[in-house]
């Protein structure tokens, strides 16, 4: 079973030092098993986490989580979080997989977060709003795009991202314009991309295309997405004729989505597959994008960091994980860049007993400055960490969450530390 792992950290990306605060001990009263799949960091400290938590007593049922943390991390590093348990939907299942994925918002206390839901045989789109007061209520009906529809309907959003402060007239985009996407199944019997566009007024949903040259009746669904005012970009995988998952990513700019292309894995690499996993924009724009891909020479996932910088893609990087014994399955999860133009990302490589987690940053333009698997002094040998989403609202201050899962199988929240930090004063 997944348990939490929340690190609210302090990441000095310009001088290659990266200390991870203990996370504060969680017990979500009334759960059996519970996970973090996204975090948001909006200002000044203050971070928004969600996902999904279990009753007591286990079986498949699920339930959405939201977390919030106050902008004060004490001497001890621990930060003070809230937890809350949204409503679902009328009418929905609480018997089924229900959760939250990824979360942003526009300032602190005004957010959204996107995921799944089940209503009677359907697997639904899922978004919740979050106040000021720290209440979280359903949002609208999610529709899909109309001309695919099928029944049983099974959709999912898989991450959100949203304007985050007023922009000029004239520029396309009023504050508070959020993008979320995901993917749904369609009459064809495969699986589409969606688009919708979450702002003031009904959602609009947009079905993204493969890239040119895919074959009819492709697969293919959108990950992440990171928005500017002056647009979004959209990442994800398609299904190439060999049955392949390949990298795609899609601008979208004044509510027109530019022709897909394809994110091809690091040069030479020879790879069979590519799987993107996130996205981060900042201005200029520079916009990050993590995953890995399928080597050919070893059939085994390998980390890689893909760059666009205006509208020119640049060579995919390979993010090299040193490890005892050679070379070990490995993937990055999530990417986050600051407006310096710092970024960092977290991922998992396969350790002996399951997945252990590393972090890596970029350095004046260069990745590959890896870090270890972020030792947990506290955790046992045998429990498998995996960090699955990293936030920063600002140089050298990030939150990243993510699952432990012991081999007793029992929720036991950790520390999370990877070396000594100096502790912040009194």
């Amino acid at each position: 079973m997944l348990t939490l792992v929340l690190a609210p950290a302090s990441t000095a990306l310009a001088d290659a030092a990266v200390y991870f605060y203990p996370a504060e001990e969680l017990h979500l009263p009334g759960t059996s098993h519970a996970q973090l799949n996204g975090v948001i960091c909006p200002s000044g400290g203050y971070c928004v986490a969600v996902g999904t938590s279990g009753a007591a007593g286990g079986g498949p049922n699920t339930l959405p989580v939201v977390l919030d943390e106050e902008p004060t991390i004490d001497r001890a590093g621990e930060a003070s979080w809230h937890v809350y348990s949204p409503a679902l939907p009328t009418p929905s299942n609480a018997s089924t997989y229900n959760a939250l994925e990824s979360v942003a918002c526009i300032g602190p206390g005004s957010c959204l977060a996107v995921g799944a839901y089940g209503a009677g045989g359907d697997e639904l789109p899922l978004v919740e709003e979050g106040s000021d007061a720290g209440a979280w209520t359903p949002g609208g009906l999610v529709p899909l795009p109309s001309a695919h529809q099928v029944a049983p309907i099974e959709a999912s959003l898989a991450a959100v991202s949203c304007v985050p402060a007023p922009v000029q007239l004239g520029s396309g985009r009023a504050q508070g314009t959020c993008l979320a996407v995901g993917t749904y199944a369609a009459s064809n019997g495969s699986n589409e991309a969606m688009a919708v566009f979450l702002a003031r007024g009904p959602a609009q949903a947009v079905e993204i295309y493969p890239p040119r040259g895919a074959e009819a009746g492709t697969s293919a669904q959108l990950t992440a997405v990171s928005c500017l005012a002056s647009g979004c970009l959209a990442v994800g995988e398609y299904t190439d004729g060999r049955g392949n998952q390949q990298g795609m990513a899609v601008i979208e700019n004044h509510a027109i989505f530019k022709a897909p292309v394809e994110v091809s894995p690091p040069v030479g690499s020879a790879g069979l597959s590519t799987k993107l996993t996130g996205v981060s924009c900042v201005a200029s724009p520079k916009c990050a994008v993590s995953g890995y891909y399928l080597a050919q020479s070893d059939d085994l996932p390998t980390p890689m960091i893909a760059m666009l910088s205006g509208n020119t893609w640049g060579p995919s990087v390979q993010i090299g994980v040193h490890l005892p014994g050679g070379k070990k399955p490995a993937q990055l999860n999530s990417v986050r860049c600051t407006t310096s133009g710092d970024c960092a990302a977290v991922g998992s490589f396969q350790g002996y007993f399951g997945p252990r987690p590393f972090v890596v940053d970029d350095l004046a333009g260069h990745w590959g400055l890896e870090y270890g698997e972020a030792e947990y002094p506290e955790v046992n040998v045998r429990d498998t960490v995996d960090l699955a989403s990293i936030a920063c609202w600002g140089p050298g201050n990030c939150g990243v969450v993510g699952g432990i899962t012991t081999p007793a199988g029992n929720v036991e929240p950790i520390d999370a530390v990877t070396s000594a930090p100096p502790r912040p004063a009194v």
